[in-house]
């Protein structure tokens, strides 16, 4: 599904979908939170437990977190969530945690 970090074209799906989920579950969340939260579901490892020493860790984190940040982007212009300021953070809020809605995508707008 993902390769060296990068988010392809089939991954893109559902990873996206995967996104979803677990905004649904959490509500609300920072960037970090929701992105530990995704990072755990589709590697089955949490990244405390990655060795960062080795370089293509590093690299693959790298190219994962940039094509995160660009679904993060896609999801709040397609309605899925939205940002907020709470005390001073930045925090990401589903808009809809009703999983049975048809959202609309930037795939099949």
């Amino acid at each position: 599904m993902i390769n060296e970090g990068i988010v392809g074209n089939e991954a893109r799906i559902a990873v996206r979908s995967e996104m979803v989920r677990q905004m649904q579950t959490l509500g609300r969340a920072t960037a970090d939170v929701w992105e530990r939260a995704v990072f755990e579901s589709v590697t089955g490892g949490k990244r405390e437990d990655v060795d960062w020493n080795v370089e293509d860790n590093q690299a693959g984190y790298h190219a994962w977190i940039k094509s995160f940040d660009g679904l993060v982007g896609e999801l709040v212009d397609d309605g899925f969530v939205r940002r907020e300021e709470i005390d001073g953070t930045s925090v990401l809020v589903a808009e809809n945690t009703d999983p049975s809605i048809d959202w609309p995508t930037t795939s099949n707008r």
